[in-house]
């Protein structure tokens, strides 16, 4: 008797003893020896105590009886018999009521009068169904609502574990596979255009279409593709001859597209599979949802190809010569006033030869990749100089009989025609080639005489001294010295106006009898015209083709 209620004992103060010290590890905080003892449950110690006074109880019992005659050995084995038997049903009920204290209540979630979960609360499966829901929608693009009555009762385990979150979403998800399942879908140029029942199907169509289309040696689709497996509705399942017709279509150019007599829907229909039973199902809890993916679609639905063109390609490998561009690169001179740019190099073009993989549609080049580059001229980079040095506020004219250098040039430019007879008869000034739209500069300050631009004239001069200039602008200078600039783009001052050396007065065009966007630059004395590069501040460069 001793030895069955010391194992029984022992073992349960064990387990408690074993259970505090993995707590108290886990705390930081170590069970001492002296600790040991305290660690009982209440249910233990009453146990404890309990077991002690049966012990002594029946201790004391037999030996009372030790010296009674052997006749009465039969009597005592029968009460030892039915002590024995109240002790045993008591230990079963003080056992019974201790593992029921030490039991957990918990949930147990049914639909359909089978259990789905165990949970600690219903709020666990109403967030499940909640987030369900929300996905399924996103999924199927219009609201869903989760079909089935979930009925909960209470119940009691030991452990106290429940079902785990993603195992409960894994088997709602199985419930509604007759709404989504898990498939393949193929992506063109990230638009979502038809759902399979797995990669390999879709990938054995496109491959099918691309053989019998255009053949197998360096042939592919030139459209971005992907295929991504994850959540779909299940009616967008199609088949393998519907997946195929749906490519083939997209194949067709827009313009050549027409639904046909025989596009009934009733017989595309038919090329829809079977659905396939939960058990065949893959879990969608287990793949992306809608928009994780990076599909751009606000739903997992296919959406309408009518847009769409699935480009087929041949490629082939050509070699051919091409001229290949140069760089400009700026620099900071301090020859140049900080108004004026001066083209110091002359950018030239380069040539290369190429090898490149040509991607062709229907006869047209749709796509080209170089494959490697043999330079046979390296080109030229132009080289732009920018001013750096700080304009005079006003330089002038004193004397026309005593050059002084006073006046800029209206444009950095190569100066192509000179003042003088040419066979078309007298230049009376310099060109300054330029390109439409390119800053003139005032050459000195002055007061504005001529402004005729778009918008008008206007002129205290008579127009007919300026016919065949087109767009011009005169500015008088001091001493009775003027200057003239024709063939304008558009003219930016207005006739009275002072302006003030190296300031924008013009853009550079081709207006007026003229061959070519060029600045014709005149200096007057009076109504004389005289050759003005003598008297051209030396700090401007003239530049070259050299």
């Amino acid at each position: 008797m001793d030895s069955f209620f010391n194992a029984v004992y022992i073992r349960l103060v064990e387990n408690d003893v074993t259970r505090e010290k993995k707590k108290r590890i886990e705390a930081g905080q170590p069970l001492q020896d002296a600790e040991l003892l305290e660690v009982h449950t209440p249910a233990l110690r009453f146990f404890a105590r309990f077991a002690r006074r049966v012990r002594s109880f029946v201790s004391h019992s037999l030996a009372k009886k030790e010296g009674v005659a052997f006749r009465h050995a039969k009597k005592n084995w029968r009460d030892r018999g039915a002590l024995y038997a109240i002790i045993g049903l008591v230990f079963v009920l003080v056992a019974s009521v201790f593992f029921t204290m030490r039991m957990h209540v918990v949930l147990r979630a049914e639909i359909n009068g089978k259990t789905v979960a165990v949970v600690e609360n219903k709020s666990v499966m109403d967030s499940v169904v909640n987030e369900l829901e929300h996905n399924a929608g996103i999924i199927l693009g219009e609201s869903f609502h989760f079909p089935y009555e979930i009925r909960y009762t209470f119940a009691r385990r030991l452990s106290g574990e429940t079902t785990d979150v993603s195992r409960i979403s894994q088997t709602l998800y199985a419930m509604i596979s007759d709404s989504i399942c898990t498939a393949a879908g193929l992506y063109i140029d990230d638009v979502l255009v038809g759902v399979a029942a797995d990669e390999t199907t879709i990938q054995t169509q496109l491959n099918r279409l691309i053989e019998e289309k255009v053949g197998t040696v360096d042939t592919g689709i030139l459209n971005e593709t992907r295929i991504i497996t994850q959540a779909y509705p299940t009616d967008s399942l199609l088949g393998e001859e519907a997946f195929y017709a749906l490519l083939e279509e997209m194949t067709v150019p827009l313009e050549e597209r027409a639904l046909s007599e025989s596009d009934d829907p009733a017989q595309i229909s038919s090329h829809f599979p079977a659905l396939p039973t939960n058990q065949e199902k893959l879990l969608v809890a287990d793949v992306q949802m809608a928009g994780e993916s990076g599909a751009s679609p606000s739903s997992n639905r296919p959406q309408p190809t009518d847009a769409i063109r699935l480009y087929l390609y041949q490629s082939y490998l050509t070699t051919y010569e091409e001229e290949t561009p140069y760089t400009t690169q700026y620099r900071v001179s301090d020859d140049h006033y900080t108004t004026m740019a001066d083209v110091t190099t002359y950018g030239q073009k380069g040539k290369s030869r190429f090898e490149a993989r040509l991607f062709e549609v229907d006869g047209v080049i749709m796509k080209r990749e170089i494959v490697r580059e043999q330079v046979l001229v390296a080109p030229v980079d132009e080289v732009v100089s920018f001013g750096n040095k700080i304009l005079p506020e006003d330089l002038g004219i004193d004397s026309i009989n005593d050059p002084m250098g006073q006046l800029i040039l209206p444009r950095v430019g190569a100066i192509f025609s000179g003042f003088g007879e040419r066979e078309d008869g007298m230049h009376r000034g310099i060109d300054v080639l330029g390109k439409v739209g390119e800053n003139i500069y005032a050459s000195a300050s002055g007061v504005v005489v001529v402004a005729i631009g778009q918008d008008g004239h206007a002129s205290a001069d008579p127009q007919s001294l300026y016919e065949g200039y087109g767009y011009c602008v005169v500015i008088r200078h001091p001493d009775g010295y003027s200057t003239l600039y024709a063939h304008c783009s558009r003219i930016l001052v207005s006739l009275g106006e002072e302006v003030k050396q190296g300031q924008k007065i013009a853009e550079v065009g081709m207006t007026g009898v003229t061959e070519g966007p060029h600045v014709h630059f005149e200096l007057m004395q009076g109504r004389e015209r005289i050759d003005p590069q003598p008297y051209l501040y030396q700090g401007t460069k003239t530049l070259t083709n050299s």
